[in-house]
C-alpha cells in the first residue's frame, strides 16, 4: 500500500502529534531521492515523491497512525474486523450487513487516496452450508467467492512453520561458520551442568535445528567435515551432542 505523503500529515495532525514533530518528518522527506540497481548496473538518482522510506525505523509507526486514523470511521472493532499490515478481513454473519460494511471500507479508504485491490479481495462462506453470497464493490463488480483462503501462501512465503524453519537454519549456518573462539560459537556449544527436571524436558533450539537436519536429510557435512565420517551422511549428529556420544 503506498501511503500518500498529505495523508501521513493530515493522520498526524488528527492525533494532535505537535507541528514541531510533524516539521521534523516532513524534513526527513525532503528531496528524497533513491536509484535502481540493475543487471547493468545502477540509475542514476531520482527523486520519491509518494511513499514510506523503506527500511526507515520510523515507517512502521507512522503507516500504523495512517491506517489507525483513516479506519476510524468504518471499523467496528474485533472480531469483526481483522487488520494486519495493509490486509483486512471483515466478517459477519448476514450477507447484506457484510456487502454494506465492505462498501463503508473501500469507499472509506479510496476516500482517503489509498487503492483497495478487488481483483485480490475474495469473499468465503465459514459454515456446514456452502452458500452462494453476491458481494459487489462499488462499481457493481461480483467479488470472487472461494472455499478455502490461504493467507500466508496467497504471498508466496509458503507455511509459517517453513519460514520459522529456513530462518532458524540459516541462523545456524551464520554461527556454526564462526571460528571456535568467538562468542556465539562458545555460547552454542557450551553444556549447562545440572540435571534437568523430571517429565517431558522443555524443547530446546538445538533439538529444533536438529529436527530441522534430519526432516530435510541434510547431511552436516554441509557445514563441517569434523562430525561425520568421509560419506557426510545420516543420521546427522549435532555438536552439542558429540561429547555423549564419544563417551
Amino acid at each position: 500500500m503506498t501511503v500518500p505523503r498529505d495523508l501521513m500529515y493530515w493522520s498526524l495532525r488528527k492525533r494532535k502529534v505537535p507541528e514541531k514533530l510533524i516539521r521534523l518528518v516532513k524534513a526527513t522527506y525532503k528531496k528524497a531521492t533513491t536509484v535502481v540497481r540493475t543487471a547493468h548496473g545502477k540509475t542514476g538518482q531520482f527523486e520519491i515523491e509518494v511513499g514510506l522510506h523503506q527500511g526507515s525505523d520510523l515507517s512502521p509507526f507512522l503507516f500504523t497512525i495512517v491506517l489507525d486514523t483513516i479506519s476510524e470511521e468504518c471499523r467496528n472493532g474485533l472480531p469483526w474486523e481483522l487488520l494486519f499490515a495493509d490486509d483486512l478481513a471483515i466478517i459477519d454473519d448476514s450477507e447484506e450487513e457484510l456487502q454494506r460494511r465492505w462498501l463503508k471500507w473501500q469507499i472509506g479508504l479510496e476516500s482517503k487516496g489509498l487503492k483497495v485491490n478487488t481483483g485480490k479481495t475474495a469473499v468465503m462462506v465459514s459454515g456446514r452450508n456452502r452458500t452462494k453470497v453476491n458481494i459487489k464493490d462499488k462499481e457493481g463488480r461480483e467479488l470472487n467467492q472461494v472455499d478455502q483462503f490461504k493467507y500466508i501462501k496467497e504471498l508466496g512465503v509458503g507455511s509459517i512453520k517453513s519460514k520459522a524453519r529456513e530462518s532458524r537454519l540459516r541462523w545456524f549456518g551464520h554461527v556454526h561458520r564462526r571460528e571456535q573462539e568467538s562468542n556465539l560459537r562458545q555460547v552454542m556449544d557450551m553444556e549447562v551442568p545440572g540435571r534437568r527436571p523430571r517429565g517431558r524436558p522443555r524443547g530446546r533450539w538445538c533439538d529444533l535445528v536438529d529436527r530441522d537436519m534430519r526432516e530435510l536429510r541434510v547431511g552436516w557435512k554441509m557445514q563441517t567435515t569434523e562430525i561425520f565420517g568421509d560419506d557426510g551422511y545420516g543420521p546427522p549428529t549435532p555438536p552439542w551432542d558429540k561429547a555423549q556420544e564419544v563417551k
